[in-house]
């Protein structure tokens, strides 16, 4: 499939149960797609995958965090990120790959739940107030970089997110991408690049 941007109503080629979702869940966002993100991807996935690190740190933000546990995953690879995966999920889900803007590049991966990242996915989740729809039908993944948002980069990281060491069970054919400002404009470089 063909990436898809813009601003209001979202593409009718996107699968019809997440336009509801992310409708819903961020009306106002921009939202970029594509069907199969690489198609290399199995191939990309085993070298990704070997030699995984993945640490599951419950994430909370003061007293508001009721049963939202963001998990610390790093490809050794590409990037160390935070992952959402709902809790009663069935089947493959749809992800949305949540980039932070230049403010959250200084530090660690806790920058991406930094107050300046007040209203993202990460820290709607952490808080325990993300949209029923983002926290019931989507895995959601947060990487932090300090050099910015390479193509190559993020493709190394989708195939690790694809990949079975990654433990998620995603639906490759829907796979969204966000992000906020710096975010955004990697967003839309990794689709020109594809």
């Amino acid at each position: 499939g063909d990436w898809l941007m813009g601003w209001g109503p979202l593409p009718a080629s996107m699968a019809a149960a997440d336009q509801r979702a992310l409708a819903a869940a961020a009306p106002h966002r921009r939202i970029v797609r594509r069907g199969a993100w690489h198609r290399g991807a199995r191939a990309w996935a085993a070298v990704a995958g070997a030699a995984l690190a993945v640490v599951a740190v419950p994430v909370a933000m003061g007293e508001e965090a009721a049963g939202m546990t963001l998990l610390r995953v790093r490809d050794p690879n590409s990037y160390e990120a935070f992952v959402y995966s709902p809790p009663d999920a069935v089947g493959p889900l749809p992800l949305l790959l949540y980039l932070h803007g230049a403010g959250e590049m200084q530090g660690d991966l806790d920058a991406v739940l930094s107050e300046g990242a007040t209203g993202t996915p990460p820290v709607a989740l952490a808080r325990g107030a993300a949209p029923p729809e983002l926290a019931h039908s989507f895995a959601v993944v947060a990487p932090h970089t300090r050099r910015g948002w390479r193509p190559a980069e993020l493709g190394r990281f989708l195939d690790f997110l694809l990949s079975p060491s990654s433990g998620l069970a995603l639906d490759a054919a829907r796979l969204y991408a966000t992000g906020h400002s710096m975010g955004g404009h990697g967003a839309l470089v990794a689709a020109a690049a594809t």
